[in-house]
C-alpha cells in the first residue's frame, strides 16, 4: 500500500510544478505592454461607440422637436380655418358662389388630420442641415483663407 501513496504524492506534486510552468509560460515581458494597449484600444472604442450615441440621440431629438413643431403649425392653421369658417357665416345656407369656394376650402382645411407629416421628411430636412453644418465650413473658400 505503501507504493500507492508514494505515485499519489508524485502525482501531485508533478500537477503543482505543472501549474507554475504554466503561470510561468504565459507572462512573458511583454505581457504588461500587450495589456495596456487591450486596455487603451478597449477605452478608445468605448469612447467612440460613445461619441456615436450621443450624436445619434441628440439626431433623434432634434427631430423629435421639429415634428412636435410641424403638428403645432399644423393644429394652428387647422385653428385659422376654423376661425375663418365661422366667422364668414359659412355653412349650407350660405349663397353665392364666391365665397363658396373660400368656404369649402376652410371646410377641408379645418377637417383634415395631420397625417401627411412624415417623419422621414422632417429626418431628411435635419440630417442635411447636419451634413450641410459640417461642410460648409470645409469650403474651398474657407480652406484658402
Amino acid at each position: 500500500m505503501r507504493p500507492h501513496k508514494r505515485r499519489r504524492i508524485e502525482e501531485n506534486e508533478g500537477s503543482y510544478v505543472s501549474i507554475t510552468h504554466c503561470i510561468r509560460s504565459l507572462y512573458s515581458p511583454e505581457l504588461p505592454i500587450v495589456l495596456s494597449r487591450l486596455l487603451l484600444h478597449t477605452m478608445g472604442i468605448i469612447i467612440v461607440l460613445l461619441a456615436i450615441y450621443r450624436v445619434l440621440q441628440s439626431c433623434l431629438h432634434e427631430i423629435h422637436n421639429r415634428y412636435d413643431q410641424e403638428i403645432l403649425q399644423y393644429h394652428m392653421k387647422v385653428a385659422e380655418c376654423n376661425r375663418n369658417y365661422l366667422n364668414n357665416g359659412c355653412g349650407p345656407f350660405l349663397k353665392g358662389e364666391y365665397w363658396q369656394a373660400f368656404c369649402e376650402e376652410w371646410d377641408i382645411c379645418r377637417q383634415s388630420e395631420p397625417l401627411y407629416i412624415g417623419r422621414a421628411k422632417i429626418a431628411t430636412q435635419v440630417m442635411g442641415e447636419l451634413l450641410n453644418g459640417f461642410i460648409d465650413p470645409l469650403s474651398l473658400k474657407s480652406m484658402v483663407c
